[in-house]
């Protein structure tokens, strides 16, 4: 996905939810969690403008034919390069020696 659609998607979620806060809601991080769990629903199923149906539609068509189960074993980070000594036995692997 283009980093600018993944950043408007965002924009858009924080407008919808923002705007249908209540006034008097609490300031707590758990019940506006709630809030925005409550209103999440709401805007799946809200038609959008410019494709046919909505976006839990759109995403039963485009998203989940493509996933896939995440792996059993977590991925393991490595990176390998060959390296000579100098005469002072220092090697510099990433700018440290």
């Amino acid at each position: 996905m283009d980093k600018s659609k993944g950043e408007s998607g965002v924009l858009v979620v924080e407008r919808w939810a923002v705007s249908r806060q209540p006034r008097n809601c609490s300031f707590r991080c758990s019940e506006v969690n709630q809030v925005q769990c409550d209103l999440l629903p709401d805007l799946n199923l809200h038609p959008l403008k410019k494709l046919l149906g909505c976006r839990a539609i759109a995403s039963a068509k485009v998203d989940w034919p493509v996933l896939r189960l995440l792996p059993e074993l977590p991925i393991e980070y490595a990176e390998s390069t060959v390296l000579r000594a100098g005469d002072d036995y220092h090697v510099d692997i990433g700018g440290h020696y």
